[in-house]
C-alpha cells in the first residue's frame, strides 16, 4: 500500500513539474553564439516571411551554441534548450552553418524529422558549394515542410 501511495505521488510531482515547465511563457530566447547571428536571423526573417510565429517554441530556447568537440554537424536538446552547430560545421563555410543551423531548428521548433531526398533536413552534411549554389530549392523544400508542421503555430 505504501509502495502504490509513493508510486502515485511520484507520478503526481512529475506531472505538475511538466505542466510548471511546459506552460509557462517562453523566455526572451536563447543566448546565440555571435558566429550564429547571421543565419539565425536570416531564419527569423524566412519564418516572418513564410506568416508563422515561432516566437512561443523558439523562446523556450536558452543556448544555440558552436561545439567545438563532437561527431554530428549539430543537434538539438529540447530537455536542455540547447541547440548546438558543431565547429567542423561552421569551418566548412557560411552556407554549411546556415543548413546545419536551419536543420537543428527545423526539429526543435517544428518536429521535423530526416529526410532521404536531399534536402535541408537531409540525415548528411552536403558540400558548402552545393548548399551555395542550390540554397533557393532548398529553401523553398524546408518552408514547405516548415508550413505543413506548423500547423499550431500562429499564422499572420
Amino acid at each position: 500500500m505504501q509502495l502504490l501511495r509513493s508510486l502515485v505521488l511520484t507520478l503526481a510531482g512529475a506531472g505538475i513539474l511538466w505542466y510548471l515547465l511546459w506552460t509557462r511563457p517562453p523566455g526572451p530566447g536563447p543566448v546565440v553564439d555571435a558566429r550564429l547571428k547571421p543565419a539565425l536571423i536570416d531564419w527569423m526573417e524566412d519564418m516572418r516571411d513564410l506568416g508563422l510565429d515561432v516566437k512561443w517554441r523558439y523562446g523556450r530556447l536558452d543556448w544555440i551554441l558552436v561545439e567545438s568537440s563532437g561527431h554530428l554537424a549539430g543537434h538539438s536538446d529540447p530537455g536542455s534548450g540547447t541547440l548546438m552547430v558543431s565547429e567542423q560545421a561552421l569551418s566548412q563555410g557560411p552556407w554549411t552553418a546556415k543548413a546545419v543551423l536551419y536543420h537543428e531548428l527545423g526539429h526543435y521548433i517544428f518536429g521535423l524529422n530526416h529526410t532521404d531526398e536531399i534536402s535541408i533536413m537531409y540525415r548528411e552534411n552536403l558540400p558548402e558549394d552545393y548548399y551555395r549554389e542550390n540554397w533557393p530549392e532548398l529553401l523553398n523544400d524546408y518552408l514547405t515542410q516548415c508550413k505543413d508542421n506548423g500547423h499550431e503555430l500562429k499564422f499572420r
